[in-house]
């Protein structure tokens, strides 16, 4: 019984998850607390009371009774490994073994909070147009569904010839009052609703998906600006703390979220292991590593301050997200708009064209 309860107790360990910014909070206070004096185990036992967040509080109690057994704090971080990210059990290991774990956890914070809002940001921009793009289906549906049947009624009455718009709409129409398209329209839905979020926890699948992104202007941009910002605001830290360049690469390169640069991440440290410097490799793979990175990188390398010039090329390319983000709302926008105007304004000729062409003939 004991062993079932342990067994369980693991499985809970290993897929509790929670808020990134409820993390980053509490690096932040412990980091205080430690600075001002409180010991780690009355800082823990501080902390452990989470009224709006409870699952994070008993994941703090389980890790204050881990360092109560002796062990260290961030080998008991590693036992959940959904709710502290690898960089964050790896700088705290740093911190551990440097005696500078107070800076750390102030470093890993703000790291923290500023990936939570960039990629917040991306998902509010990214959620905007498939709203309006699900709506418009929407009530383009009903239209099919709830209007037309009406006028198709009435040119069927009549019996005179149609014009090509008008007969593709009686087509369209008469799919939409079918229940069977229906049926199938919701099954298809389900399906790739599900082989999407399928291919998304599969690596290979989360490439596909990625690359096919890519190549969109607008969205391809935004996911490489934020990516990338990821990406620098990570070595940057790791690099800052003292971590050697490559582990400090494989680990950034798995905080960026991009699909392509984590699977580009073998080659890269094959080069730099090989003693290739780092801005030659990023300048090998233009397509994927932004101009402002690679040439920052560099000048990083030449004047020996690589941390500090990669934290600079993660602001810029995080101002370039915003900026991206700021105006896809005003690019999209006008083209869901215009792809709306398009089908209603072709309902429309469909359906008044022949009116037309039905009074025309009885005036005559």
């Amino acid at each position: 019984m004991s062993q079932r309860l342990a067994a369980d107790a693991d499985l809970w360990k290993a897929r509790v998850v929670c808020p990134a910014n409820v993390v980053s909070n509490f690096a932040a206070q412990l980091g205080v607390m430690l600075e001002s004096g409180v010991g780690i185990a009355d800082s823990l036992a501080l902390l452990a009371h989470q009224d709006e967040y409870p699952n994070f509080g008993v994941v703090v109690y389980e890790i204050s009774q881990e360092l109560e057994k002796g062990r260290t704090l961030s080998s008991s971080l590693n036992d959940f490994p959904r709710v502290f990210p690898q960089i964050f059990r790896n700088l705290v290991q740093v911190g551990e073994s440097t005696g500078g774990l107070k800076s750390v956890l102030s470093k890993i914070s703000s790291w923290m909070q500023k990936d939570f809002e960039l990629v917040k940001r991306v998902k509010g921009a990214l959620a905007y147009p498939l709203f309006v793009l699900c709506l418009s289906s929407v009530l383009t549906a009903l239209l099919f569904y709830a209007v037309l049947p009406q006028f198709v009624g009435v040119f069927e009455s009549l019996r005179v010839e149609l014009p090509l718009i008008t007969r593709v709409v009686i087509f369209l129409t008469r799919i939409a009052t079918t229940p069977g398209a229906w049926l199938v329209a919701l099954i298809g839905t389900v399906y790739l609703t599900l082989g999407i979020r399928k291919a998304w926890a599969n690596p290979k699948g989360r490439w596909v998906i990625y690359s096919f992104l890519w190549e969109f202007p607008v969205v391809g941009q935004l996911l490489q600006n934020s990516s990338m910002a990821r990406f620098s605001f990570s070595l940057s830290l790791m690099l800052e703390t003292g971590e050697f360049l490559p582990k400090s690469l494989k680990l950034s390169c798995l905080a960026s979220g991009n699909p392509l640069v984590q699977a580009d991440s073998k080659d890269m440290l094959l080069a730099i292991e090989s003693g290739q410097p780092l801005s030659e490799y990023l300048a090998s793979k233009e397509e994927l590593y932004p101009s402002v990175l690679r040439h920052l990188v560099a000048a990083g390398e030449n004047s020996a301050s690589l941390p500090k010039m990669v934290a600079k090329a993660g602001d810029f390319l995080e101002e370039r997200a915003r900026f991206t983000i700021e105006n896809l709302s005003a690019i999209i926008e006008p083209i869901l708009l215009g792809g709306v105007s398009f089908v209603v304004g072709g309902v429309l000729v469909s359906v008044f064209v022949p009116l037309y062409s039905i009074v025309g003939e009885l005036s005559g």
